[in-house]
């Protein structure tokens, strides 16, 4: 199985184990069902992953699914804490890394729970619906990027050639497409749909092919970018070769 069928593989069980840790009851199964993506704001609970794959595995939950997980166990009358929400979802995390370690496939991997963050939906993560036992519906995004952990004599005699090259690193906040007819016509004041939401991750790119996605923000008066999500190692090393 390629990094890419692990990775889809491991962010979907990771998903319906935790959706089961925060939904399960007295007869009550827990199911995934693919739905289209939610755009409110909600929480990330991101793992890191070590071993024979290295990567993150992160699941995104809206912050309503998040609250109706905690009233569940606290309470319907009562409103749980951010804190709360947090602890909750570690700990349905901790509890899913110990049913995937079972699983034949990722026995090996080393996984932990690094991070419970407000953050928008990861970039390209997949969507599933989940109900909880009293019938109303809770949404988890799943994604997960893998690469194989490859060994010091097949990489690093290539590697020490090139550590200490610079690269042009580019964002890239948004693309589109214009006709001829309105690119001559552009001016001063003019305005251009880049086609995307001030909330969306942009892009940083090597050799005009995406390395990672990342929120802008300001470091010490200048625009950074903070990753989000990185594409496999073996894509980066390709863009760099590509060069």
């Amino acid at each position: 199985m390629n990094d890419a069928a692990l990775s889809r593989q491991l962010a979907t069980l990771i998903a319906g184990e935790v959706a089961a840790g925060l939904a399960a009851g007295p007869g009550h199964d827990v199911a995934l069902e693919p739905v289209d993506a939610e755009t409110e704001p909600g929480v990330r609970l991101s793992f890191k992953v070590s071993g024979p794959q290295t990567g993150s595995v992160v699941l995104w939950f809206p912050g309503s699914t998040a609250t109706n997980a905690a009233r569940s166990i606290s309470g319907p009358d009562r409103q749980a804490s951010a804190e709360e929400v947090s602890t909750l979802l570690r700990q349905a995390g901790a509890k899913a890394i110990e049913r995937v370690a079972e699983s034949s496939e990722f026995v090996d991997l080393v996984i932990t729970v690094s991070s419970v963050a407000p953050a928008p939906a990861p970039h390209s993560a997949a969507h599933y619906a989940f109900s909880f036992p009293d019938g109303s519906l809770g949404f988890v995004g799943t994604t997960a990027t893998l690469a194989t952990t490859e060994s010091p004599s097949r990489t690093n005699g290539n590697l020490e050639l090139v550590l200490d090259v610079e690269l042009p690193l580019v964002v890239r906040f948004g693309r589109t497409v214009m006709s001829l007819k309105a690119l001559s016509g552009l001016g001063p004041g003019s305005i251009v749909d880049m086609g995307r939401s001030p909330d969306e991750p942009v892009e940083l790119l090597v050799s005009d092919k995406v390395i990672a996605y990342g929120d802008v923000v300001i470091v010490d008066g200048s625009y950074g970018l903070r990753i989000t999500d990185l594409v496999s190692r073996s894509d980066r090393l390709r863009a760099v070769e590509s060069r």
